[in-house]
């Protein structure tokens, strides 16, 4: 009987120095166990911390990385129903939430682990409290690598081919992948307003922000052809650039047939 009171309490020696002794202080209400791992609330707080220090993420498999990274240095977590620590801890539910053109957005939800048997100090079933979870939403910044590609509708013009009123003479780029979440810029190579020639003016539709209106002058002038050549820039903060070059070259239709 001592050998076996021997051998029981050794066990329980060598349990105690790896998992801690499950004990439970609270300071300013925030619960901590002696072993190093705290509340749900505040073990939220620290990933936050810890996630804070990355930023301008490529992917979303890297996101999963951080966050696993961050739960598995410690053996009162898991991320499996089917391997619990055998002492007080939580179970870490990991889900992606819709991303926005910025940032991965993510949720994680910690639920206790308990102990089945709380006066039984040499029982280490666990089960998970269903009743105690705790969820927060939390996001990492993409990087550029992430940005879309503007697309227009069109990327060529040439406007002697385009209909356009003699009187009010313009033309309408339109952003196919427009979205509201992205705040949109235009530039020009070419001067416009009273320095300009031709380019009379151009900005955004004001009754549809995916369009960009484009107005002309002076289209009639016998030198346009060699002359009208301009790129328009369309930026965003969330894209990759792209280029419309607008010129106007005028074929003459009965030396082409005697071609």
């Amino acid at each position: 009987m001592k050998k076996l009171l021997l051998t029981l309490s050794s066990i329980f020696l060598i349990q105690s120095a790896s998992i801690g002794v499950v004990s439970c202080s609270s300071s300013g209400g925030s619960s901590v166990w002696s072993y190093g791992i705290g509340d749900k609330n505040s073990e939220l707080n620290a990933l936050e911390g810890y996630i804070s220090s990355y930023n301008r993420i490529k992917d979303r498999k890297k996101v999963e990385e951080i966050v696993y990274q961050y739960f598995t240095r410690n053996q009162f977590f898991t991320f499996d129903k089917n391997f619990l620590p055998s002492q007080k801890g939580y179970y870490v539910k990991f889900e992606f939430l819709d991303d926005d053109m910025k940032n991965y957005n993510f949720k994680v939800t910690l639920t206790d682990i308990i102990k089945v048997n709380e006066e039984d100090d040499f029982n280490y079933e666990t089960v998970i409290d269903e009743s105690s979870r705790l969820s927060r939403d939390f996001k990492i910044s993409k990087s550029d690598d992430t940005k879309y590609q503007i697309a227009l509708d069109k990327y060529i013009y040439n406007i002697a081919d385009e209909k356009l009123e003699e009187k009010n003479p313009m033309i309408k780029l339109h952003i196919s992948n427009y979205t509201k979440d992205d705040t949109y810029y235009i530039s020009s190579n070419a001067n416009d307003g009273p320095s300009s020639p031709f380019i009379d003016d151009y900005d955004f539709d004001k009754s549809d922000k995916s369009y960009i209106i484009i107005k002309f002058r002076n289209l009639n002038l016998p030198d346009i052809d060699d002359v009208l050549n301009v790129q328009f820039t369309v930026t965003s903060e969330y894209g990759k650039p792209a280029v419309a070059l607008i010129y106007k070259r005028t074929v003459n239709k009965d030396a082409v047939n005697k071609i």
